[in-house]
């Protein structure tokens, strides 16, 4: 669930077809530049979401042969990840 409340007022009625993430994707994105910490939505969950959509295409594109998915791992022991329920930033 995303903090909503965060949100500037004049994003309250701003239609994105995303139900508002994008804010959220840049707030976490600068917080995780600016804080040296990953964002919940870092390139290894990236990469989890679309790797199986992308191999399915292919897939589809050679009449359907099965394909390996790739596993891209996850990200570094010890990685510090942003606080899930932060204040956007100003």
């Amino acid at each position: 669930m995303q903090p909503y409340h965060n949100l500037p007022i004049e994003f309250a009625d701003v239609k994105n077809g995303h139900a508002g993430t994008h804010a959220f994707l840049v707030n976490d994105f600068l917080r995780s530049v600016t804080g040296a910490k990953l964002p919940p939505t870092n390139v290894w969950l990236a990469a989890r979401f679309n790797a199986p959509g992308l191999v399915a295409h292919e897939s589809a594109q050679k009449g359907g042969v099965l394909m390996k998915i790739p596993d891209f791992g996850m990200p570094p022991v010890g990685s510090s990840f942003l606080e899930p329920e932060a204040a956007l930033l100003p």
